[in-house]
């Protein structure tokens, strides 16, 4: 396979150079080892939107002691991640396999972490956890199995993990109450079990909730309620039975996906003003009865409006 020199002789004679944004070009092969030439001053590094492939080299991002940023996105790398690598970094869409490193609880700086749209697979390491500064964590559609790392847990920072689209087992998240910071959750298409925790209405800044395709139980706490910036709740292809809680529909929710559950009783009413913002109401393929309250009629704002009543 070819090698690319990316980096000119007189670039690399460049030891302040702090930015070096080389994205959405058309750079083939894999990297050439002189880009190690860089220097320790660089902070800011992308190589996205190319057509670069091979594997990472272990030693090339040595010297990059002060780099903050690193996005490698939309290319065709492989291989297992060299642990010299991790600071703050965008991997997504690659063909990347085996492991997370496990030293990455090393990288105190951490903030956003994109892994989605590779091969990684076995399990999520605990030490993942253990980034005191993570904001953001991708790594749906990958392989991984196993359970949820509970070490999660302590990331009180964390506002948007997404772990979509994998082979994630074991019981939902008891401990999401502790993560008051949370925006966004996705754990779709996983085939997660148990039920919702009562400590989801301590989650004042949730504003989207993605839970569907799983093996969920039980009743949707009328806690969530409390979750009064939530705008997306999406339920759908689970096992959720119950009524649907009353003050669910005052919430101001754009998007409400209950389908393909087993919630029983009657949709509960809400004031007029309740449905002025909702756009996308699925409560198709459950076990609902009685009438569809009349204030549902009132507005004509809906993209998809499904029912089933018995």
């Amino acid at each position: 396979m070819a090698t690319i020199n990316i980096i000119s002789p007189e670039l690399a004679q460049l030891p302040s150079l702090e930015t070096l944004d080389l994205s959405n070009n058309k750079f083939s092969g894999q990297i050439s080892s002189s880009f190690s030439k860089l220097g320790s001053s660089l902070r800011y590094l992308d190589l996205s939107q190319n057509m670069l492939s091979g594997p990472l080299p272990d030693n090339i991002f040595q010297n990059f002691q002060s780099l903050r940023y690193l996005s490698l996105s939309e290319n065709s790398f492989e291989g297992p991640i060299p642990s010299t690598l991790l600071r703050l970094l965008d991997l997504s869409n690659n063909m990347l396999s085996g492991n997370i490193p496990t030293g990455i609880y090393t990288l105190h700086n951490l903030k956003e972490l994109y892994l989605q749209g590779n091969q990684f697979s076995n399990s999520i390491p605990f030490d993942i956890g253990l980034c005191p500064h993570l904001l953001k964590l991708d790594l749906s559609s990958n392989y991984f199995t196993g359970e949820i790392p509970t070490t999660l847990s302590t990331l009180t920072s964390l506002i948007s993990p997404n772990l979509a689209q994998n082979m994630l087992f074991g019981e939902f998240l008891k401990w999401v109450g502790k993560l008051y910071s949370l925006q966004h959750l996705d754990v779709s298409n996983n085939a997660l079990t148990g039920a919702l925790p009562i400590s989801m209405g301590d989650l004042r800044s949730l504003q989207s909730i993605s839970l569907s395709n799983n093996k969920l139980t039980g009743n949707l706490p009328s806690s969530i309620i409390y979750c009064t910036g939530l705008k997306t709740l999406q339920l759908k292809g689970n096992f959720f039975n119950g009524s649907i809680p009353k003050g669910v529909f005052s919430l101001g929710l754009e998007k409400i996906d209950l389908s393909e559950n087993s919630f029983s009783d009657s949709i509960p009413p809400a004031s007029d003003q309740a449905f002025e913002s909702l756009l996308v109401l699925d409560l198709s393929k459950n076990n609902l009865s009685g009438n569809i309250p009349p204030e549902m009629g009132l507005f004509f704002y809906f993209e998809v409006l499904k029912f089933v009543l018995q």
